[in-house]
């Protein structure tokens, strides 16, 4: 039955939109019910289904990351925890939830994905290992290449690097530690403040702003090199909550991806990359943040640091 409905969703396409709540609410049920003899192969046709769901260009369906199908990933982690069967179509999967739930699904599952990619590496086979490890690997050459001194890359290619590794800094952030070690956090934020207050970074566009401004957020619960530095961080979070004419363009100032991976996946069939957090979204993070910030290191260390803030910075943060 499972492989009727995904022939019916691969023929049909977008116009399962409609259809697509009642497909997927009976299959976290139905997962769980799996008898241990079955569970294996049940498990691995409804990741096939799901798979085949998010390889959709759903770019014209509205609201189609329902909450059964944000729900159901949780299903998906406990399963690739316990066993590594189907780790590498989980993982296919794990990119299309990420492009289609965008902020929703990384506040829910992030952390439940950084801890996976960690526990799984050493317990598969050495390619799906390779896979995860290279991800580290790319973003430790990123970090080693952002703090060449004298810099050899252009500026505008450093600005790249460096946001791959903010996106990994809010996303994942056990892997982004595994590359950038907590004791070059201040370099790391010296470098990304550099870079936003340069008149390189004011080429790039609003996108990328805002995932630095999220990284930069998510900073402040982090490390307390972040007081040292609090006037310049703010600045700049508040320098995009205050960007809001224009045009967001997911694809910034991006170079085109040469993509030499042929599996079909929802990062090739809509060439783009993982939305943007929104500015309401970065708005209630930072006074989040801000408060843990506040709880971590003491309210007369947080005074202190927020006495290097400009007083209009400081009125815009207490207005939001």
């Amino acid at each position: 039955l499972i492989r009727c409905i995904e022939a019916i969703v691969h023929v049909c396409g977008s116009a399962m939109g409609p259809c697509i709540v009642q497909v997927v609410t009976p299959l976290p049920a139905i997962w769980e019910a799996a008898g241990s003899v079955d569970a294996n192969l049940l498990r691995g046709k409804i990741l096939s289904l799901l798979t085949r769901i998010m390889e959709i260009d759903w770019h014209d369906v509205v609201d189609v990351y329902t909450q059964p199908l944000h729900d159901v990933f949780g299903n998906v982690v406990l399963a690739l925890s316990r066993d590594t069967e189907h780790v590498q179509s989980g993982l296919t999967l794990l990119e299309n939830y990420a492009i289609i739930g965008a902020a929703a699904f990384w506040s829910a599952y992030a952390m439940d994905v950084s801890r996976l990619l960690h526990s799984i590496v050493g317990q598969v086979k050495p390619e799906i290992s390779h896979m995860v490890t290279s991800v580290t690997r790319v973003l430790s050459a990123l970090w080693s290449v952002a703090q060449e001194q004298p810099r050899q890359e252009k500026e505008l290619v450093v600005v790249s690097f460096v946001s791959t590794l903010a996106a990994a800094s809010l996303r994942a952030p056990s892997v982004f530690l595994a590359a950038v070690p907590s004791a070059h956090t201040p370099s790391f934020l010296d470098t990304m403040l550099h870079l936003f207050f340069s008149i390189s970074f004011s080429a790039v566009g609003p996108a990328r702003r805002r995932m630095w401004a999220a990284s930069l957020c998510s900073f402040l619960s982090v490390s307390p090199a972040v007081l040292d530095r609090m006037g310049l961080l703010l600045e700049a979070i508040v320098q995009v909550l205050g960007d809001d004419t224009s045009p967001l363009d997911v694809h910034d100032a991006d170079d085109a991806d040469d993509v030499s991976v042929r599996r079909r996946s929802l990062l090739l069939v809509r060439k783009t990359k993982l939305v943007p957090p929104t500015l309401s979204y970065i708005k209630q993070y930072l006074c989040a943040q801000l408060n843990k910030c506040s709880q971590m290191y003491g309210p007369e260390a947080f005074n202190q640091s927020m006495a290097l803030v400009e007083a209009s910075i400081v009125d815009t943060i207490q207005a939001l």
